[in-house]
């Protein structure tokens, strides 16, 4: 099942959709497109969706692209990553980072 981009900026309020083809660009996102070229839609798994989501939400919170998208990918992956020394964030069953 894929999501499309627009799909994607309704599950993540705020996202414009200027950062995530940007964002898809950079390759921090992966999409499948139908075309080369513009004009030809994106398609998102589940699994990006929920990293763009993330990434978008640890972006609002302070963090810059690229540290966002490293902290989305770790976090989807073992819901737990280290920011910094004593800086731990948890992603909680509801889907919300919760830094200890």
């Amino acid at each position: 099942m894929f999501v499309l981009a627009h799909q994607v900026l309704e599950q993540a309020p705020g996202l414009t959709y200027r950062q995530l083809d940007g964002w898809t660009r950079a390759n921090y996102l992966h999409a499948r497109q139908d075309g080369a070229g513009s004009g030809h839609s994106r398609h998102y798994t589940p699994a990006e969706v929920q990293i763009a989501v993330l990434m978008h939400r640890l972006h609002q919170a302070g963090l810059n692209v690229a540290s966002a998208h490293q902290a989305a990918r770790a976090l989807a992956a073992d819901k737990t990553t280290i920011l910094a020394p004593g800086i731990e964030l948890v992603l909680t069953q509801d889907g919300l980072a919760d830094v200890t």
